[in-house]
């Protein structure tokens, strides 16, 4: 959140809560490399009424050729979207 430009309050005193979820599947093999395709997926939700005022879903995936390896450069991969996106995707909700 920080990254994004936003501060981040206690929850008592928030109007919004962002969720977020990864979802990550098992590496595939093929042709001696492991492949990951997931998701990265962020809400904005009125925390009062529970409304969701957006979401926004990514897809992310990596390669490499141990599972370690791979799953690493999932979590890189989904950080670094987020870095990127993260801003814009909440003033969206927020404006929407």
């Amino acid at each position: 959140m920080a990254a994004a430009g936003f501060l981040a309050q206690g929850s008592d005193k928030a109007d919004f809560v962002l969720v977020g979820k990864l979802t990550l599947d098992d590496a595939n093999r093929q042709n001696n490399w492991y492949w990951m395709r997931d998701t990265v997926e962020v809400s904005l939700v009125e925390k009062e009424s529970g409304r969701v005022r957006g979401s926004r879903t990514w897809p992310i995936k990596a390669s490499a050729r141990d599972v370690k390896t791979v799953r690493s450069r999932v979590l890189i991969e989904a950080e670094k979207l987020l870095k990127q996106d993260l801003r814009s995707a909440i003033i969206e909700f927020a404006s929407g």
